[in-house]
This record gives structure tokens, C-alpha cells and sequence, in this order.
């Protein structure tokens, strides 16, 4: 199985311009300019559909939230162009065979009660043990 907290750190290393959280959100709360947790977030999971004999096929579902709609669809299309079919990725021992976006571009689910715009983006991940 992936580690999820090792995959987390994969997801961070892509310079993507939002920090990425495992599973949720920091907490939520009415942001100020100076709030100590970040606005402008990726949360993701790793959910397993079913495993072949070596091989893992997962979910990968990211919830990308930010004030600005424009971010959030910025921060999705980069992440989608950074595991769009990429191949032979090491996540501690466990080979990730290929990346492939179900989504081409995010998509917009709405708002949350701070008012900050909510995308997602999903990828089929297909690892091999």
C-alpha cells in the first residue's frame, strides 16, 4: 500500500503554490490577513479501488481551496500537469506506475461557510508493490 504520509510529501515536493494536507482542510475558522493557518490549501486522499495481484489501483482526490477562484483553477491545472502521465515515481518502497488525471481540468464544487472557493481535481494512481 501507498504510505499516505510519504505521498503527502511527493504532493509538497511538486512546487505546486498551495501547501498540501493530508485527508482535511487546517481547521476552519474566520481568517484574518494574520491567521495562523493557511487560506489557500490542498487537501487530498488516497482511496484504494481494488488491488491485482502487484499492482494497486487507487483514487486520488484533491479538494483545492482558496479565496480566489482563479487560484484554486491555477493550482489545479498546474497539478494536473505535473502527474499527467508521469511514470516510475518512488514513494518509499512502493513504485507508482503511472499518474492519470480523470479530470482535465478542476472542477468547481462551490463554497465554504468562510467564504473561500472549493475545486477539485481526481487521478487515477496505479502502483506496484
Amino acid at each position: 500500500m501507498i504510505d499516505q504520509e510519504l505521498f503527502q510529501d511527493y504532493l509538497n515536493s511538486l512546487g505546486l503554490p498551495m501547501e498540501v494536507f493530508l485527508n482535511i482542510f487546517p481547521e476552519e475558522k474566520d481568517y484574518t490577513v494574520n491567521a495562523d493557518d493557511p487560506q489557500d490549501v490542498i487537501a487530498f486522499s488516497l482511496k484504494t479501488t481494488y488491488s491485482v495481484r502487484d499492482f494497486e489501483h487507487a483514487n486520488l482526490r484533491c479538494l483545492i481551496r482558496a479565496v480566489h477562484p482563479k487560484d484554486c483553477m491555477d493550482c489545479g491545472t498546474q497539478l494536473i500537469k505535473a502527474l499527467n502521465m508521469e511514470t516510475n515515481v518512488m514513494i518509499g518502497d512502493v513504485q507508482i506506475v503511472l499518474f492519470k488525471p480523470i479530470d482535465l481540468q478542476p472542477v468547481a464544487l462551490g463554497v465554504d461557510n468562510n467564504g473561500n472557493h472549493i475545486y477539485q481535481v481526481d487521478v487515477k494512481v496505479v502502483a506496484s508493490k
